[in-house]
């Protein structure tokens, strides 16, 4: 019988693990304060959240994006566990300001040091002997799909996690009496949370699902296990109740995205869970098995090697025979110890979710609405991650018992072939997926760059007489901003990565922000600010001060918006990396509405007027769908609106305003931002008298800087020819709400009068201009 008591073989793996990783990651252990694992992505994101934090904030609050707003330290990928205490040391103990990368890339090798060490606990309360468990241990954790996190997402590249709650599950198995075992279960599921809520939510799952399968295996002795169960209940249960009373108390924000896209596409497959993910063994295999899914689905990556495969058709075979020869029993109850035929059993379950089958199966759409705040966790992939452990330990556990079933038949000498090989296997597979994930860290030797170094910021300005203090906060472009799955901007790398640079070095916050599940209706207000003359900008007044703000203009591509805003600023300085500008808050407030609204006032009676209170500055023909006639509970400009539950959904279709016209057309629509999906596109198809396509034109929305409230502008533009008979404007959202669609030539300017509340309000060209002075 294995003696659990002995520690020796804690410190030999530990040994073993520190003198590997010397030999792996070299001088990025000796030396981590050079290193950034990744300067591009969500990688760097990471890295400039903590840091800025720990410089400059404290509590619960981050102030470095999202300006004025900030954010809650629970969002970002900041690992409150790791930022909160370090902020406390950094401003109070003992200041580490320009350590700051180096201290965050040891804790994050330091967790995958001691993921060996929690396998090993694993593998020792399953029975495996020390000789056999070390080596077991360290193959299982070098090869685990949590090490492809390190340069991406390194709050989630915390491998000794999912290994240590089910060391934990097995404990309380052992001795249910012992309430430190759940106590030390909760506290490790809450104090994960606190890296990423996805090691919350998997460390309540897995309790869960442990114990129901636990509970069907056993089901005969069912009540000599309920106490067992109930407590383990308590500690699945309570880590969230504590997790979710401390957002309530600490978080103000009650808009976050409800349903965040990713839910049916983050999800694992059998390619991603079965068959090697690194090249080139991964390409070499699509090219021999072309119907090979691709790409891989890297959020479900979960490899559980090449013995792994081995053991999955074998294990197929032999629960055939079970079947077939009357032993269907042994399906749920394999001989295996306890614990690791219940976790075998409740990972099977987990990679099926993870797989997103319960969704995919035909009516399973049916289940979204019901899932609540699991929503949230969209990388359903990731939870094929606790099946990897399971299962790589099930491996191991299976050729040991193959060589004790040799031993026992006098074919020692075959046995210990026979783990030596796949020993070999095992290990060079876990080796070159160490080494592959390690291999681009060494290269990136570029912290003190990020750290701002020569060349910062506050040389620049200071060059010039100017202070960062002289400005409230830094407007990036090009412009990126994403988390509510309604608007995104996607800026180029170098962007982001400068605007962070310049962020840490000035202390000022960034009105960009790339963050997760952020307030809809900060990021509207925000958004709105980049908008045209035409679009109010409430926010603008509403700022802690009347500075201005410093505009950071990389070398890359603008977009239009990008390029005016640019044109209102006043140049500083200007360099191969960046240039800076001097952006008044009163330049980019001010609009054109008031100009607008007196045009129409003065020239009504001259507009060319049609149904509807429209005024054209043209004769040519102009359609506007107001949809008022329909129901709906929230409307734009006049009560009615269109509205859709799902897909597809036809605006309009029909002739053009003047079929004799022809040229360019602009077709918008203001779609409701309040809705509980994405804020999805526009498209617009022209054809002929035959039906025939002539021109097929498409826009997202997510990109549209054009703002009123909590609707959104979306536009295309169409070339209507002599040939164009039929216009269809279609969109896709679901739960769409759609409103005030107008159709008009460029070279018309259309407005309109409409009543939605005690005011006669005027539009030009759909956007809300004013109302009209009572007479």
């Amino acid at each position: 019988m294995q003696q659990h008591s002995s520690r020796w073989p804690y410190f030999l793996i530990l040994l073993i693990t520190l003198g590997l990783m010397a030999v792996v990651y070299g001088p990025v252990l000796f030396h981590p304060n050079q290193y950034l694992f990744n300067s591009a992505g969500d990688g760097v994101r990471g890295y400039y959240s903590i840091a800025y934090y720990i410089r400059y904030n404290f509590g619960t609050h981050f102030s470095g994006m999202q300006y004025p707003y900030g954010e809650h330290i629970n969002y970002n990928d900041m690992q409150p566990l790791v930022s909160y205490p370090l902020a406390w040391v950094n401003q109070h103990l003992l200041p580490f300001d320009e350590r700051i990368l180096g201290v965050l890339n040891i804790i994050s090798l330091a967790s995958i040091g001691l993921t060996p060490v929690a396998v090993l606990g694993v593998c020792r309360r399953l029975g495996l002997p020390n000789w056999y468990a070390v080596p077991a241990a360290l193959i299982i954790a070098f090869l685990s799909p949590q090490m492809a996190r390190l340069d991406s997402h390194a709050s989630m590249a915390h491998p000794a996690v999912l290994p240590l709650l089910w060391y934990w599950l097995l404990r309380s198995k052992d001795e249910p009496r012992r309430w430190r075992w759940y106590l030390a279960y909760a506290l490790t599921a809450l104090l994960s949370g606190l890296l990423h809520p996805y090691f919350l939510l998997m460390g309540s799952i897995i309790t869960i699902t442990f114990g129901g399968v636990f509970l069907a295996q056993q089901w005969r002795q069912r009540q000599q296990h309920y106490a067992w169960l109930l407590r383990l209940l308590t500690a699945a249960i309570t880590p969230l109740v504590v997790y979710r009373v401390w957002l309530l108390l600490t978080d103000a924000v009650t808009d976050r995205p409800p349903n965040p896209w990713g839910l049916m596409h983050y999800y694992a497959n059998f390619a991603s869970v079965f068959l090697p993910v690194i090249n080139p063994v991964r390409d070499a295999l699509r090219h021999i098995f072309p119907w090979l899914p691709n790409p891989y689905a890297w959020e479900g990556e979960s490899y559980v090697g090449a013995l792994g495969l081995l053991v999955l058709v074998v294990a197929a075979v032999r629960l055939v025979r079970y079947v077939m020869r009357g032993h269907a029993r042994l399906v749920l109850r394999p001989a295996l110890p306890q614990g690791l035929r219940a976790a075998l059993w409740a990972s099977v379950l987990l990679l099926l979710w993870a797989m997103a089958l319960p969704l995919r199966a035909p009516g399973g759409e049916l289940l979204l609405p019901f899932l609540g705040p699991v929503k949230q966790l969209r990388a359903l992939g990731r939870f094929a991650w606790y099946f990897y452990y399971v299962y790589t330990v099930y491996v191991a556990y299976y050729f040991y018992q193959l060589y004790r079933y040799l031993k026992q038949r006098r074919a020692q000498r075959f046995g210990v072939s026979v783990l030596l090989v796949a020993g070999a296997v095992a290990g060079f597979e876990a080796l070159v997926n160490w080494q592959a994930q390690a291999r681009p860290l060494r290269d990136r030797a570029n912290a003190a760059d990020l750290q701002a170094g020569q060349g910062n910021y506050r040389e620049a300005l200071r060059g010039i007489g100017r202070q960062p203090e002289d400005f409230q906060a830094i407007l990036p472009l090009p412009y990126a901003r994403f988390g509510t799955d309604k608007l995104q901007f996607d800026a180029p790398d170098r962007a982001r990565y400068e605007s962070f640079r310049a962020s840490l070095d000035t202390k000022l916050p960034l009105l960009s922000a790339a963050m997760a599940r952020t307030s809809i209706g900060q990021t509207l207000r925000l958004t709105e600010i980049l908008g045209s003359p035409l679009v109010d900008k409430p926010l603008l007044r509403q700022l802690p001060n009347g500075k201005p703000f410093l505009l950071l203009v990389t070398p890359d591509e603008l977009a239009a918006f990008e390029k005016r805003i640019v044109a209102l600023g006043k140049p500083l300085v200007s360099t191969p990396r960046f240039s800076l500008y001097e952006l008044p808050v009163a330049a980019l407030a001010a609009t054109d509405r008031a100009a607008a609204l007196q045009y129409f006032q003065e020239h009504r009676l001259q507009l060319t007027a049609h149904p509807q209170q429209v005024y054209a500055t043209t004769p040519r023909g102009v359609l506007l769908e107001s949809y008022a006639g329909r129901a709906s509970e929230r409307a734009f400009l006049r009560p009615g609106a269109f509205t859709s539950p799902k897909g597809f959904a036809t605006l309009y279709d029909g002739p053009l305003p003047a079929p004799a016209d022809t040229g360019r057309y602009e077709v918008s629509v203001w779609i409701d931002a309040r809705s509980q999906y994405g804020i999805g596109h526009i498209q617009a198809k022209l054809y002929d008298k035959q039906g025939n396509l002539l021109e097929h034109v498409v826009n997202d929305t997510r990109r549209s800087t054009e703002i009123s409230g909590d609707w959104v502008r979306s536009a295309v533009v169409v070339h209507a020819t002599p040939a164009t008979t039929r216009l269809e404007v279609l969109y896709e959202n679901d739960d769409l709400i759609a409103d005030e669609l107008l159709i008009r030539p460029l070279d018309t300017d259309v407005y309109t009068i409409s009543n939605l509340g005690p005011h006669k309000q005027i539009a030009k060209n759909g956007y809300p201009i004013g109302n009209l002075p009572r007479l």
